[in-house]
């Protein structure tokens, strides 16, 4: 089974050439609007293994999606990649605080989210059991 990618952007075309490297690689890539309510309602329906998010979106910006759906996902084993044109270390510092697992500069190249992704663990809990544990924490 292929890893799961989620990517949210606002349509530039260093994201097709990211998305067409990904696709070559053997990933599953789902393109979700840069809109932070609608990424919440995509994740909530299937957890990717990868996140690949606008820092700056419409209607939630990645500190809020991350604070909402951030620890869910870490537990589930996701991993979290924040792009940004927004060359800021205070703001990187506050997104790895909320669970990001890079903050990226774009344009993002395959490379930095490969070189940055541990391997997919042999067997990946179930979304709805990932959530229920999360909440129990």
């Amino acid at each position: 089974m292929n890893e799961k990618v989620v990517i949210t952007d606002d349509g530039s075309s260093a994201l097709q050439k990211l998305v067409l490297d990904l696709e070559k690689s053997g990933f599953e890539v789902n393109l979700v609007e840069s809109d932070g309510e609608k990424l919440e309602r995509v994740i909530e329906k299937s957890i990717p293994d990868i996140l690949i998010a606008d820092a700056f979106m419409k209607n939630r910006d990645a500190l809020e999606v991350l604070s909402s759906l951030g620890g869910k996902l870490k537990k589930c084993g996701a991993r979290i990649f924040i792009k940004t044109a927004l060359k800021s270390k205070r703001y990187e510092k506050r997104l790895l605080a909320k669970g990001a697992d890079a903050y990226l500069l774009k344009p993002v190249e395959l490379n930095a989210v490969i070189g940055k992704r541990k391997p997919a663990a042999k067997k990946k809990p179930k979304f709805a059991f990932c959530f229920r544990q999360a909440r129990k924490v």
